[in-house]
């Protein structure tokens, strides 16, 4: 077996963190993993213990308690019973027409056109919307970590990252969720189909109008909570995917970008664009979210596009942090 190359460490964004890089050193074949590791007495239950004992008396711990505190208000506002902000509901009187009085007691009312189209229920639901873009998400990539590793990566290495790609989610997904319910709450911007859930009647005593059927959830449009949860989840994955098997990961093999196969020259540099053009496919589910929720009538597509804005930010932040190039 050839022996482990004494070049200066390298420290990789996806799979190691303190560990040498095997893709270093292009000698080193991939199946070769095996015996490395039987040979060198390598025991991965062991490692988990040595792991664990050290986790919880490190500033790892403190690092995913912190980052968990996002997902606590998120819980929170998952079932509170929050009131947004009672925007009045949009009206006009109509006192004569054609310059003649209209008879009668009360005014007729003409009713918001922007406000007045037919809830006939959504494609994806809220429930649905998150277990998809955020639990499938992180779910897949943990999957991908622990048993799809790079080359040589060390149970240490393996447990690191996983503790990476927790905080990640866990911050990303829920500082965006709860930025997202925050500005809800705080503009109720009323819903298209809010006259069809609301239900106005008109209250004698005030001379006003009230929702007969009272909903919380048709005053609080902007921004969509659906759109943040598609775009931050799905594009976290997505550059993981692209920074682990793209053109990022190309740098593993130096400047080795091309190499002879069956006969022929293979042009590393093409493969890995191809590659990472195809690790940004779950990005079209994104798009079929948010589109969905125009298709429902349930958000206007200023309210689409800046919940797409927060959660593609929050996402391009958050992995630039926990998985930096």
């Amino acid at each position: 077996m050839v022996p482990l190359s004494n070049e200066k460490k390298r420290y990789g964004s996806v799979g190691t963190d303190s560990s040498e890089r095997s893709d270093s050193n292009p000698l080193i074949q991939k199946d070769t993993v095996e015996e490395y590791n039987n040979g060198n007495g390598i025991d991965e239950n062991d490692d988990v213990r040595n792991y664990c004992a050290t986790y919880f008396r490190s500033w790892r711990f403190v690092e995913l308690i912190v980052c968990s505190v996002p997902v606590v208000i998120w819980l929170w506002f998952e079932n509170a019973d929050v009131k947004p902000n009672m925007r009045a509901i949009p009206f006009q009187e109509v006192l004569a027409y054609n310059g003649e009085p209209l008879g009668g007691d009360k005014p007729n009312i003409v009713w918001s056109a922007v406000n007045s189209d037919k809830y006939n229920g959504s494609t994806v639901g809220h429930i649905e919307s998150e277990f998809l873009n955020g639990f499938c998400p992180l779910v897949l990539q943990i999957i991908l970590v622990w048993y799809f590793p790079p080359t040589f990566a060390s149970v240490s290495d393996r447990l690191n990252t996983l503790h990476r790609t927790i905080c990640m989610y866990f911050v990303a997904l829920g500082t965006s969720d709860t930025i997202c319910n925050c500005t809800k709450f705080y503009i109720g911007y009323l819903r298209p189909v809010f006259l069809d859930v609301c239900k106005p009647q008109y209250d004698e005593d005030d001379s006003t109008f009230y929702c007969s059927h009272e909903k919380n959830n048709a005053r609080v449009s902007f921004p969509s909570n659906h759109a943040v949860w598609a775009f931050c989840g799905q594009l976290l994955l997505s550059m993981y995917l692209s920074q682990r098997y793209g053109l990022p990961s190309i740098e593993k093999n130096g400047a080795n970008y091309n190499k002879k196969t069956a006969g022929s020259k293979f042009d590393r540099l093409s493969y890995y664009r191809m590659i990472s053009y195809l690790c940004y496919a779950p990005i079209l589910f994104s798009y079929f979210v948010a589109a969905s929720r125009l298709h429902d009538k349930k958000h206007f597509p200023a309210d689409v596009m800046a919940g797409g804005i927060l959660g593609g930010t929050m996402a391009f932040m958050t992995f630039g942090i926990w998985f930096p190039q």
